[in-house]
């Protein structure tokens, strides 16, 4: 695990770099045809300089008081001379601000709280895509609310076929509103889990990538999981743990990560012990929701009449309790391309 720490802070040491060189180069080319500028800048970072000698040197409170007004009305005027200049070059502040992958941490890696220096939760999704073979979200980029096409739907009610009064068009514009509602109150108490069911092909996947690329520009960490493999990796975890094949940090994640999204829900091999290990799962993250302001977005293709066959009571009650559930009909949209 210390490998891919090392591995991404050296990433992020490269990208503060290469972002910190570009306004260098920026700023540099911009004094090279502008000389009363550069002169301006330098007199503005030696009044700087001369302003922290005088904190520490002077030692009369008076004296040193007196030269530190001194010295900022000199900056105030040096800066008012700068901002005119620049104003001429049709340039603002902004010009000089390094384009940082995350404005958060500015690609540190770390950002300042109140408890001291905390890893940022870009840091963290990095960790995460790191160790679950990119999260399995890669198609993030593609799949989203802004690419998302309610035409592909179709706008013909079929109640006797779907069981509702609405068309596949109109559902999903439902579903993908509440979507959006869950991305924008996601660290509100009263938002409950999601759970989404229906057959293949029928955008449950697209709208999850869709939620899992708005939360992680929230700066929130996201994890996607089959439900086969996280029953694996938990199981893995249980049998191993004593001789260190997995690490514990793997599976801490499951119980922290802040979206939990878990995929084919009713397609794994399933045993006592596995169902055991779904329900500790869940219920963890249930009990801890509220406090630590995690949520778990589940997809199945089964009806929740058929999750109850495959799965104890126990788990089925948790889904139906804390999770709204939201259910996909229509044609299977691959079949269609």
């Amino acid at each position: 695990m210390q490998g891919i720490y090392r591995e991404i802070q050296k990433e992020y040491d490269d990208s503060r770099k290469r972002a910190l060189d570009e306004v260098e180069a920026k700023k540099q080319k911009l004094y090279s045809e502008n000389a009363e500028l550069k002169k301006l800048d330098d007199q503005i970072n030696k009044i700087g300089v001369d302003m922290t000698k005088s904190i520490i040197f002077i030692e009369d409170d008076k004296k040193r008081q007196e030269k530190i007004n001194e010295l900022k009305q000199n900056i105030d005027e040096l800066k008012q001379k700068r901002d005119a200049e620049l104003k001429k070059l049709n340039i603002n502040d902004s010009y000089f601000e390094p384009n940082f992958s995350c404005k958060l941490c500015e690609d540190t890696g770390t950002v300042g709280t109140l408890e001291g220096a905390k890893m940022c939760a870009c840091f963290r999704q990095k960790v995460i895509n790191h160790t679950y073979n990119k999260s399995q979200i890669y198609n993030i980029e593609k799949e989203n609310f802004e690419t998302f096409n309610e035409n592909i739907f179709s706008d013909k009610v079929n109640k006797d076929r779907y069981k509702s009064d609405k068309s596949p068009r109109e559902n999903i514009l439902y579903i993908r509103d509440k979507a959006k509602e869950f991305v924008e109150n996601f660290e509100n108490e009263e938002t409950k889990s999601l759970l989404f069911v229906g057959g293949t092909g029928l955008g449950k996947t697209f709208l999850s990538n869709a939620i899992a690329k708005e939360l992680i520009e929230k700066g929130k960490t996201v994890l996607y999981q089959t439900a086969g493999n996280l029953m694996d990796l938990a199981m893995d975890y249980r049998m191993n743990r004593d001789n260190n094949q997995i690490d514990e940090s793997q599976y801490r994640e499951l119980f922290e990560v802040d979206l939990l999204i878990i995929d084919d829900l009713g397609t794994e091999n399933v045993t006592d012990a596995r169902r055991s290990e779904l329900f500790n799962i869940l219920n963890t993250r249930i009990l801890n929701g509220s406090k630590k302001k995690i949520k778990t977005l589940i997809s199945t293709n089964k009806e929740l009449k058929d999750l109850v066959n495959y799965y104890d009571q126990r788990i089925v009650s948790r889904l139906i309790g804390n999770f709204d559930v939201y259910r996909f009909f229509g044609e299977d949209l691959r079949l269609q391309r």
